[in-house]
């Protein structure tokens, strides 16, 4: 009965005195606990608060940050923000947050003496898109931009929490992601979306757990370890509210065990992120593959 409630979700705030003293009672009576037993009592109290404790932050829903890193196996500098961006997505360090995150590897270092084998334009287009909304003068890398509202210089760990902790505080659109049962298509669903903005949306396929060991370039004989890689991205203009299909294609030699889907919808104005979602790719579909 007690292993019940510890995994009993959805109890509200007001009800935690009762719940904690129907805890302690069932524990008191399930062990033995005697009443004058005051030591074995002190450690189920704690026991008890430790359910409530978890119970509450079970409850508090978290609001999806989007945090993009620009990075390339040529940039000497871009090992650590590739180790940061998995510290953020595993430890999910920041409260309030739910952590969404995508590593775009540019291809303007590829002419610099190793050519990243997770390169792409579009990684470079993207980020050129946020040096415009950014109005800066150049792009760099690493570059870490959060919910496309704020950047920072990749690997700086605190600046990172700290511009995911904001931007969980902005109100952001509801956005469900599913895959359909074949596994071809994944629908994403639109709610609350803000009036008279132009909004795109995004669905990306990440891949987690890339190793590369380059043999030329800054990072020569250096091993390489990478996650959330963007492996493809599609970009669908002129959305709105409801729910949308989205083709998938997955390449085989991408590890399925290891892929995410991510959809987020932008403004196309400002850039910054409305909302966001993912989910795993169900390694059981293996229909989309090419």
């Amino acid at each position: 009965m007690l292993s019940r409630m510890c995994l009993q979700r959805g109890v509200s705030v007001t009800r935690h005195a009762k719940v904690l003293r129907s805890i302690w009672v069932r524990a008191r009576r399930c062990f033995g606990v005697p009443q004058h037993d005051v030591a074995r009592r002190s450690y189920l109290l704690i026991a008890a608060v430790f359910v409530l404790t978890t119970i509450s932050m079970a409850e508090t829903p978290k609001t999806p940050v989007v945090i993009e890193l620009f990075t390339s196996e040529g940039c000497s500098s871009c090992p650590p923000a590739d180790a940061d961006l998995t510290r953020l997505a595993k430890q999910q360090p920041v409260a309030g947050a739910d952590i969404i995150p995508l590593a775009w590897h540019i291809d303007y270092w590829d002419r610099l003496g190793w050519r990243d084998p997770f390169s792409s334009q579009l990684a470079t287009a993207r980020q050129y898109q946020y040096k415009a909304a950014f109005n800066f003068e150049t792009v760099y890398t690493p570059q870490l931009v959060v919910d496309g509202s704020a950047e920072t210089i990749g690997g700086e760990h605190k600046s990172a929490t700290d511009a995911i902790a904001e931007a969980a505080k902005a109100k952001h659109a509801d956005v469900r992601v599913s895959i359909e049962p074949a596994g071809e298509h994944v629908d994403v669903e639109l709610a609350n979306l803000p009036a008279d903005e132009p909004l795109q949306l995004l669905v990306a396929i990440t891949e987690d757990d890339l190793v590369s060991r380059p043999t030329r370039g800054e990072n020569a004989r250096r091993t390489l370890e990478h996650s959330a890689v963007v492996r493809s991205a599609q970009f669908i203009d002129k959305v709105a509210a409801g729910k949308t299909s989205v083709p998938l294609a997955i390449a085989k030699d991408w590890n399925r065990d290891h892929l995410h889907v991510v959809a987020l919808i932008q403004s196309t104005r400002s850039r910054k992120v409305i909302g966001a979602a993912t989910t795993i790719l169900p390694a059981a579909a293996t229909a989309g593959a090419k």
